[in-house]
């Protein structure tokens, strides 16, 4: 971020993620042995989970979203990128990861909201859309109970969400709520500093075979870094949130598309990980972005009025975040 400057650190992390998703996503639709069947029906590549794959493909699309409304008119026109993004969502959907699938909708709509409305306004359509995809999962989990939706139901939506489960098995998070109980039993006991950094792995594994982590950002960071640590991220994680809905849109285009693509980043994060250890566990993709807009954010407040900072990272009013145009 310092050689670099904010603009195009985050730059280069967009076009290496689009260049990576679409180059893995083409070999594992043309050739077999690059697809990789997790679990039947999810679709990924190489050795990449689906979970993972959804990530890269989620936060490639809001990178190239921030830039169609930020940056102005490219000379090619917006149809690549928009083709661009609608392959990126594409992607996403046959992940079949269903977090991922309502944080790029939340993603989305928080890039949309800093172009187009008030903070106010943005906040009460995030938390009403979070609000309607609570009650409309848990509708479509009741309304089958103990029964799966087949194929043949008729309804799509609760083929596509429950994912070959029971109704119950839907409404109980696939095991996770048992997993979370658990893990609010292991905090209580040691909550101040944790049980130390990635130490869910060894600890949960002795319960949940299937469970190297808690399956939640905000228990993972409580298990493993206790409340201190937890606060810590938090404080992060809200500080870089609240600014982007609060701050006015920079005057600058590539500074506008990378406020915009922070936003979105932090948005889909805190939604995505609700049901994935995300930026508190174990070092990863998720991970490192999670810090790199967390430091590009704080550069573009610390060096606004710095040449050097615009010199280094705003690559000129007319800037390209992902440079593909």
């Amino acid at each position: 971020i310092r050689l670099l400057g904010p603009t195009r650190a985050i730059r280069s992390v967009a076009g290496s993620v689009v260049l990576y998703v679409f180059s893995g996503a083409l070999l594992a639709i043309m050739f077999p042995w690059a697809s990789y069947t997790y679990v039947p029906g999810l679709f990924s590549w190489f050795a990449v989970h689906p979970g993972v794959a959804a990530t890269f493909a989620a936060t490639a699309s809001i990178f190239l979203f921030a830039e169609v409304l930020f940056a102005g008119r490219p000379p090619g026109g917006y149809a690549l990128r928009w083709l661009s993004i609608a392959a990126l969502a594409a992607v996403v959907i046959a992940s079949h990861e269903r977090a991922a699938v309502f944080a790029l909708v939340i993603g989305m709509l928080a890039v949309w909201g800093r172009k187009h409305w008030r903070p106010f306004v943005t906040v009460a359509v995030l938390c009403g859309t979070l609000i309607a995809i609570a009650v409309g999962t848990r509708a479509v989990g009741s309304q089958y109970g103990v029964q799966r939706a087949s194929s043949d139901s008729g309804n799509p939506v609760a083929v596509y969400l429950l994912r070959g489960q029971t109704g119950e098995e839907f409404l109980g998070l696939t095991g996770r709520a048992d997993l979370w109980a658990y893990v609010g039993s292991l905090v209580r006991a040691q909550p101040l500093l944790g049980y130390g950094f990635v130490a869910s792995r060894s600890i949960l594994l002795e319960r949940f075979p299937w469970a190297g982590n808690a399956h939640n950002a905000l228990f993972e960071a409580l298990l493993n870094l206790g409340v201190v640590g937890t606060v810590l991220l938090g404080w992060v994680a809200a500080r870089v949130t609240m600014s982007g809905l609060t701050k006015p849109v920079s005057s600058i285009p590539a500074e506008a598309v990378t406020e915009g693509a922070i936003l979105g980043t932090f948005a889909f994060l805190i939604v995505g990980n609700l049901s994935a250890e995300g930026f508190a566990g174990t070092p990863s993709y998720v991970v490192f972005l999670f810090f790199i807009v967390s430091m590009a954010h704080g550069q573009l407040g610390f060096g606004r009025n710095s040449s050097t900072t615009l010199r280094g990272g705003s690559g000129g009013p007319g800037g390209s975040l992902d440079g593909l145009g």
